[in-house]
């Protein structure tokens, strides 16, 4: 008898990686039960982010909100208490705040049930990123992502945060499944849901809005062959429609309620702006703090600005000048930013992962980093691009997927690259990701040598590639998240929590000058003045260029009454940051406890023309002028005490004690009072019921029967 012989697959050439096996198989099986897939998917997403969760509830930062988070957090807290979203136009983008608040709603805001919520979102959006990857490429492509989905570590990570990828992942995923719906089964309806769901994202993250113009190109593609031009425009236009219909009322609420005509925030610039300067690698590292309140002052420092938008587009035109000016240092920064957007490093910035991993040995499993390779970037990134070279022959197909990688990468390199924001490209790396592995099982299957070693070579180029640690930034220190913490505990009135928190930064870092100029300012506040003293010289002998440590250090020394020292400590202050108005109204103060009166009266001056909130320190100055007026007119120049009351009288019209000085002074140079009657006016207005009111209302009654 004649065995027969195995019939051996043979595969073609051109055959596309990824593509559909034909049926039989226990996978086809698996897969034709059609909620089997993805409600598999679900479940093992959702467990491995209930798992982190159970063991980050434990993490002393878990119920501390740090940095955006808390911003958000009092966001939706303040839409919770109906107080809106504070002062408009928006300064970020408001669904995230919207949906955090909607969340803290529901839960009774219980953080832990808020970051559960999350990571059911989290959960479905690897279920989304199977129906996406079934589109674009095979039913094994697609599941193979969407479980590199659920155990991605950063994926984990973000989903547990109170910040805005988890939202954004979900809205981006839902923009392209709609989109691939309205193309395979050509209905309008599903462009529109794919144009609103673009819209949603970018009032998550306005610089989705970059993806808009590609959108637009895609749905027009997909027009039938024999479709007129006017029928073809129907679907970018239905596209345009569902995202204003989302972007509209938030330009709206901008422009009518804020009178600042903004499209969605005005972040944009500033943001911009901190990648693409002279300093940006100093830029980007800015905290939370005296930096970062400099940074954002700086379109009023040096333009006065008076609208959000205008501190915008100051920003964006510095920026633009320094890359007129030096295009060199800036294509050079841009080609280092365009490979830290593929290094394997996830780059911190107010959010440390790496720091997290210490709350968790399981996240510890699924992130991690070492001196080279750090994972699991490290190795999706080279997986990723050894896809898309697998795939480019079906890049018309795939000119989505294609697009909003590239139209991602360009904006995050044109503006910084973080760990954070390189997030929400993930998902759609992984589907080609996934084509590489199937690809490289089944060549690893039938034996194709010479493939193999071809693909072994360039795969391992780019390993080595994406992860040298070469151009890498100075990564920030773990004790800035203790650091943070009481910052945010600082705000809530807690403040021996926040102490504690300061003291864990120094035990992270000794030479981390911020937690110790902060237990500085702790010290004080309690009246430690020697303490105080002690660690304020502790962070000048760290940084000893650094304003705010001179200021506070002048603050201290005119609390122990060593005026001399502090005048000292403030005029440095002021010599190393010109526009910061506190520096010189302390340091008038400071000159009124030296007895130089007229010099206080000068640096007043000073004060009142870097007022940023004039209704706070325009009455707050104008107090001080009063003192100064009094002494002055103890020391017998009431002439000079005068010219000084008026001016005060033209900062803040509503001191009385202005006015009630003004009058004195005038009554003691023996003035007429038709000449000083519109001011006797205005202190019987603001003070009634004071006792000198009433002389003056005789007095006044006096002058009206004199022609």
């Amino acid at each position: 008898m004649h065995r027969k012989k195995k019939n051996k697959r043979v595969h073609h050439k051109n055959e596309r990686p990824g593509a559909a096996k034909p049926a039989g198989t226990a996978l086809d099986c698996f897969f034709n039960r059609t909620w089997a897939a993805p409600l598999t998917i679900f479940c093992f997403a959702l467990l491995l982010r209930v798992i982190y969760l159970i063991q980050f509830r434990d993490a002393a930062t878990f119920h501390i909100p740090l940095v955006d988070s808390e911003t958000y957090y009092g966001i939706a807290r303040g839409l919770l208490a109906g107080e809106g979203y504070g002062n408009p136009p928006f300064w970020q983008p408001p669904l995230y705040p919207t949906f955090l608040a909607l969340a803290l709603a529901v839960t009774g805001e219980n953080l832990f049930m808020v970051r559960f919520l999350q990571g059911l979102m989290g959960s479905l959006s690897c279920v989304l990123l199977y129906f996406v990857g079934m589109e674009f490429f095979s039913r094994s492509v697609a599941f193979l992502a969407a479980l590199m989905a659920a155990c991605y570590g950063v994926l984990i990570f973000f989903d547990g945060e109170l910040l805005a990828p988890v939202l954004i992942i979900f809205l981006t995923l839902l923009c392209f499944l709609f989109g691939l719906r309205g193309q395979k089964r050509n209905l309008l309806f599903y462009w529109g849901l794919s144009g609103f769901f673009l819209g949603l994202s970018a009032i998550t993250w306005g610089s989705l809005l970059i993806f808009f113009p590609l959108l637009l190109l895609w749905a027009y593609r997909s027009r039938p062959e024999k479709a007129t031009t006017g029928k073809a425009l129907h679907r970018p236009l239905i596209v345009a429609a569902g995202l204003f219909l989302v972007i509209l009322p938030v330009t709206l609420y901008n422009g009518l309620i804020g009178d600042d005509w903004v499209l969605i925030s005005t972040n944009g610039g500033i943001n911009f702006y901190i990648g693409n300067n002279e300093h940006a690698d100093e830029t980007v590292n800015i905290r939370p703090g005296y930096a970062w309140e400099r940074l954002v002052n700086l379109p009023w420092y040096e333009a006065r600005t008076d609208l959000a938008s205008e501190d915008s587009a100051f920003f964006f035109r510095k920026s633009l000048s320094f890359i007129k000016e030096h295009p060199g240092a800036f294509f050079r920064h841009l080609l280092v930013k365009w490979y830290r957007f593929w290094n394997s490093l996830e780059i911190s910035r107010n959010v440390h992962m790496y720091y997290s991993t210490r709350d968790s040995w399981f996240l510890r499993m699924l992130l991690w980093r070492g001196s080279a390779f750090c994972f699991p970037f490290g190795l999706l990134a080279p997986l990723a691009l050894a896809g898309f070279v697998l795939v480019w022959r079906d890049r018309r197909k795939l000119f989505p997927a294609y697009g909003f990688i590239a139209a991602l990468h360009i904006v995050v390199v044109m503006f910084f690259v973080t760990g954070r924001y390189r997030t929400p490209v993930i998902p759609v790396l992984l589907l080609y990701a996934a084509v590489t592995l199937v690809w490289f099982t089944r060549v690893l299957r039938e034996r194709e040598r010479g493939r193999l070693a071809l693909f072994m070579a360039g795969f391992l180029l780019l390993v080595i590639f994406c992860n040298l640690p070469y151009l890498r930034p100075v990564e920030p220190a773990f004790a800035e998240i203790p650091y943070f913490a009481a910052l945010t505990l600082e705000k809530r009135g807690r403040t021996e929590e926040a102490e504690a928190f300061c003291r864990r930064a120094i035990e992270e870092d000794p030479s981390y000058f911020r937690a110790i100029l902060k237990q500085g300012e702790f010290a004080f506040r309690r009246g430690d003045l020697e303490e105080a003293y002690q660690k304020l010289g502790q962070v000048l002998d760290l940084v000893p260029d650094h304003p705010e440590a001179n200021a506070q250090t002048g603050i201290v020394l005119a609390a122990m009454h060593h005026d001399r020292e502090a005048h000292l400590a403030f005029k440095r202050a002021i010599e190393l940051d010109p526009h910061k108005e506190s520096f010189h109204y302390n340091l008038a103060l400071n000159e009124i406890a030296l007895g130089d009166l007229e010099a206080a009266m000068e640096t007043l001056g000073q004060t009142a023309d870097l007022a940023m909130d004039k209704s706070v320190s325009y009455p707050k100055i104008a107090g001080t002028v009063n003192r100064i007026a009094e002494r002055m007119i103890q020391e017998g120049r009431p002439e000079r005490a005068l010219q000084g009351l008026e001016w005060a009288g033209g900062l803040a019209p509503a001191e009385k004690r202005t006015w009630k000085n003004l009058v004195a002074i005038h009554i003691l140079l023996g003035h007429d009072p038709h000449t000083f009657q519109e001011e006797i006016r205005a202190f019987i207005r603001l003070a009634p019921e004071d006792p000198m009111a009433a002389e003056l209302k005789n007095l006044l009654a006096y002058v009206d029967t004199i022609p």
